[in-house]
């Protein structure tokens, strides 16, 4: 069956700004589209909106304003939603209804990062997969459990697409776009872009060990990856050394070598980043929190907090919600947390 956003002439898009979205995202979609419009050839063509709340400016989380061009009070329906957000958990229930009536009225529905929030508070994802941000992933997982997330830097499922940040935006687009977009148009977009690839969805979000550690030993790459998909494991070094068939010490020297920590300071860095997203982003009890990440109790979590960040996980959790409160009020939005 041929897609019907392949046979239509125009495509309709709306591109929505809520308070505090990100503007390099906004940018990368709206260039796009430009240069898709352009090439164009024999495919479609995109007529595309910039979508506020009252219609005026939109005010990006750098503090550009960006003039819109309708309001989401308008009666449009469009063929593509995208909703572009930088501030975690942008809510408003006015967006959230208007994101109800344009999904049942059929329309494709997107987001860019942490836009996810608002499509799930609107209640409008159901069973299909998404993503979003590494950063907000636990924590959106444990506000939303039922919702099916994955790590991906890109999901595209039955009507939703979504993408984990800025990188994958392109990526995503130029997917979803495939079936739409006679491939010499497209082609010739990415070499204005330039663009040498696009990425399959399943890429890592985040810089592998490999990377990270290029031109290391593929042992150290390999326990690495260990650790950082084991936080809460106790025992660690000694498990990993009999994996990997070596002693103890060879792996700690290895370890120290390659990262500057040893394996248990290591495993502790990554127990505290992921401590870090879900005090910025959950109402979770902070000794939840605590056994969560792999801690024994809530007195050692918060000494090695404290020890490796320079405060406590109660006072980091209040910077962070003074902090959003005051972009909140300054974009003139709800931010429940």
């Amino acid at each position: 069956m041929k897609d019907p956003l392949r046979m239509k002439d125009v495509i309709s898009v709306g591109l929505f700004l809520p308070p505090g979205f990100g503007l390099p995202a906004f940018a990368s979609l709206n260039d796009l589209f430009y240069l898709l419009t352009r090439e164009r050839k024999d495919a479609p063509s995109i007529a595309w909106k910039i979508i506020s709340l009252d219609g005026a400016t939109a005010c990006s989380s750098s503090g550009r304003l960006v003039k819109a061009d309708v309001s989401i009070t308008a009666e449009a329906i469009y063929d593509l939603v995208i909703v572009i957000s930088a501030v975690s958990n942008n809510i408003d229930k006015a967006s959230a209804a208007w994101l109800r009536k344009q999904a049942r009225f059929g329309a494709t529905l997107g987001a860019v990062t942490s836009g996810l929030w608002l499509l799930a508070y609107a209640g409008v994802i159901g069973q299909r997969r998404c993503t979003l941000h590494w950063a907000d992933l636990e924590a959106f997982r444990q506000h939303y459990p039922d919702i099916n997330t994955t790590a991906d830097i890109f999901v595209i499922d039955n009507g939703l697409i979504t993408c984990a940040g800025l990188g994958a935006v392109h990526d995503m687009m130029f997917a979803y776009l495939a079936d739409r977009f006679d491939k010499s148009a497209l082609d010739a977009v990415m070499e204005r872009l330039i663009l040498d690839r696009l990425r399959p969805p399943n890429e890592l979000q985040r810089l592998a060990p490999a990377f990270k550690f290029r031109g290391a030993n593929r042992l150290l790459i390999a326990a690495v990856n260990r650790v950082e998909s084991a936080i809460t494991e106790r025992n660690l070094v000694e498990t990993v050394s009999r994996e990997f068939g070596v002693s103890r010490r060879w792996l700690q020297a290895l370890f120290k070598r390659g990262t500057g920590m040893t394996m248990k300071e290591f495993q502790i860095s990554c127990r505290i980043e992921r401590a870090c997203q879900l005090l910025s982003a959950t109402s979770l009890p902070i000794s939840e929190i605590a056994f969560m990440t792999g801690f024994s109790d809530g007195a050692h979590f918060s000494n090695s907090f404290s020890h490796m960040l320079g405060v406590t996980p109660a006072n980091y959790r209040k910077g962070v919600r003074q902090s959003l409160t005051y972009r909140a009020n300054a974009f003139g939005q709800s931010i429940p947390l």
